[in-house]
């Protein structure tokens, strides 16, 4: 005889479990959160701010119009006081510098050509290897300080171009 098995179970019976739905809340404590690290202090230096004295009265200043006159107020007009010295800013610092470059090397032409100068009035006249020799520089520098001598007045070339001759001005 066959029996027939209406129960849908298997014939190995497990428990019957519902499906799993949200975990059952226990009594248990969550760890604490922790807030997140701060970043560390920025220390700004501490400017201490001059001592607040009384106004001073200034002997060159112009006194206070008196309150006191009923009328239309003049407005007055105070001179500015003068900028006080700042520090420089980088770019005029560089500036500054570049202006005394330049007058170094001014002065430095001008202490070489008055040795040209003087070597011409020595020697009645002078070519442009005297120059060279002179100054231990290159021809074309020899040319320039030359040319700049007879532009300025002080010397006078002779000769063809290439054999000039350079006599002093009196």
């Amino acid at each position: 005889m066959e029996q027939q098995n209406n129960n849908p179970t298997p014939p190995t019976q497990e428990p019957v479990t519902e499906p799993p739905t949200a975990p059952a809340k226990t009594e248990q404590a969550a760890p604490p959160q922790t807030p997140p690290p701060e970043p560390p202090a920025i220390v700004k230096p501490v400017v201490s701010e001059p001592p607040k004295t009384e106004p001073t009265l200034d002997p060159q200043a112009e006194p206070a119009p008196e309150p006191s006159k009923p009328g239309p107020s003049v407005p007055t007009v105070k001179a500015e006081p003068e900028v006080s010295a700042q520090p420089p800013t980088p770019t005029s610092a560089i500036h500054h510098l570049l202006i005394k470059a330049r007058e170094k090397i001014q002065f430095r032409k001008r202490k070489k050509l008055n040795k040209v100068l003087a070597l011409a009035r020595e020697r009645g006249n002078i070519a442009n290897d005297d120059v060279q020799k002179l100054l231990r520089v290159s021809d074309a520098t020899a040319t320039r300080y030359l040319v700049a001598l007879v532009k300025s007045g002080q010397l006078k070339r002779t000769g063809h171009p290439r054999h000039a001759r350079y006599e002093p001005l009196n």
